[in-house]
């Protein structure tokens, strides 16, 4: 720093007190060429007057010029939520690009995601990336933030877009990593959310304890929103719950305005009937679409009624994935593929799971020949924990590659064949570790 750079800085910021940001802007921007720490408190001035002032353009100018400072702390996203606040959400975005681009911060990135958010465009790949930052650096609080924002981005992308998937894996990974301190009822709700995709029932008891809690002290709001959570969690996941979940279920559901009624369908642990099941819109209309197709009716017209009804806000219930698992083994084609369709959305698409075994679901996609909603299944069921996904997953890939050879595709054969190597290896392993 020069004893002139001082003296300029110096200059600039008796003309921001003294005459306004309109004359200092222009003095703060000469410093733009300075060095250190004039040359940062040159850019923030400039930031600061030109974001006064309105002016959009200058924004810009010395937004780029923050991207330009080095550093690994960011120094001017109280600007962006500024500007956030103002309602210019692209600006915003501007200036936490640029304190992204410089600092590789995770709380830089969780504004320049919130900002890309109000701007309208599509968030979870950039919440997911923020998640990962805040998981790389230890950063419990931008991480509860984060995982929440990307669990409603997922939700919000699956309701707008029939062919989004829920990324169930993730999402268990980080309802099990993000913690509910700090969180806001509405947080802690997507959060645990996001845990009840887990493999571990104790992970989905801890996520209905946390809705339990907010249906307790939360408002009503709250309270509804968490009851609605597990209400469908306990359609969704019909014959796969434990005793443990189940007493959590009855917990939270105390807490309903019509308890009474409500806890006497969670008073067995057996499935529910086809009446309880249609007891809204959406279930009664899979549930009647189910039974067409379990009674032959017009089965095809059927299955391809369920799949239109398939949202991240609707369970699945027994008697459609019962119905739509039969029908794969149907007695035509068309019944069949449209029967594989829509067990294939059904896990892309709905919470919870099949009442019975995955892995014999995927057998039956194989028979029918979609060996790769088959393959997408047996991860599911493997990430389940089901003895034999993996190992039917290893033999299909090897059967595909020993096709794909014979077909004379020898870059797809090895390909395969070197996944299935890998599961094999995989299997292996995991028998010696126990």
């Amino acid at each position: 720093m020069t004893f002139f750079d001082e003296l300029g800085l110096k200059a600039a910021e008796q003309l921001e007190a003294s005459v306004g940001p309109y004359v200092a802007l222009a003095s703060y921007k000469r410093l733009f060429g300075a060095d250190g720490i004039v040359r940062e408190r040159g850019v923030l001035g400039a930031l600061r007057c030109a974001i006064a002032l309105g002016d959009d353009r200058e924004t810009e100018i010395a937004a780029t010029e923050l991207g330009r400072l080095s550093g690994s702390s960011p120094i001017a996203l109280g600007f962006a939520t500024r500007l956030l606040d103002a309602g210019k959400a692209e600006l915003a975005a501007r200036v936490a690009g640029a304190e992204l681009s410089r600092t590789q911060s995770a709380l830089a990135a969780y504004v320049h995601a919130r900002a890309s958010e109000r701007a309208g465009k599509e968030a979870p790949a950039e919440w997911d990336d923020v998640a990962r930052r805040a998981q790389d650096t230890s950063d419990a609080r931008v991480l509860t933030h984060a995982a929440a924002c990307f669990v409603d981005a997922c939700f919000t992308k699956v309701r707008r877009d029939r062919n989004a998937s829920l990324p169930r894996a993730r999402l268990a990974e980080l309802g099990e990593r993000a913690g509910v301190a700090g969180a806001s009822a509405r947080e802690q709700i997507s959060l645990s959310r996001a845990r009840l995709f887990s493999a571990s029932r104790f992970q989905r008891a801890s996520a209905l304890s946390n809705l339990e809690a907010v249906a307790r002290e939360g408002d009503a709001l709250a309270r509804d929103a968490a009851l609605q959570v597990v209400a469908r969690h306990f359609d969704a996941m019909t014959g796969r719950l434990d005793g443990v979940e189940l007493d959590r279920i009855r917990a939270a559901l105390k807490h309903a305005p019509a308890a009474e009624r409500v806890l006497k369908l969670v008073a067995e642990p057996a499935p529910p009937s086809a009446a309880e099941l249609a007891r809204d819109g959406g279930h009664a209309a899979l549930t009647r679409a189910a039974l067409r197709v379990a009674d032959g009716e017009s089965p095809i017209a059927a299955l391809a009624e369920m799949t239109s009804l398939l949202g991240p806000d609707l369970p699945v219930p027994a008697v459609a994935w019962s119905a739509a698992a039969a029908a794969i083994d149907g007695p035509t084609r068309e019944v069949s593929a449209a029967a594989v369709h829509f067990v294939d959305r059904a896990l892309a698409r709905s919470p919870g799971l099949p009442p019975g075994s995955i892995t014999d679901i995927a057998e039956a996609m194989l028979r029918a020949g979609a060996p790769e909603a088959a393959e997408r299944a047996l991860l599911e069921a493997a990430r389940h924990r089901e003895a034999r996904a993996l190992r039917t997953l290893a033999v299909a890939k090897r059967a595909s590659g020993y096709g794909a050879l014979a077909r004379g595709e020898r870059a797809a054969a090895l390909a395969l064949l070197e996944e299935a190597e890998a599961l094999f290896s995989a299997i292996r392993a995991e028998k010696e570790a126990q």
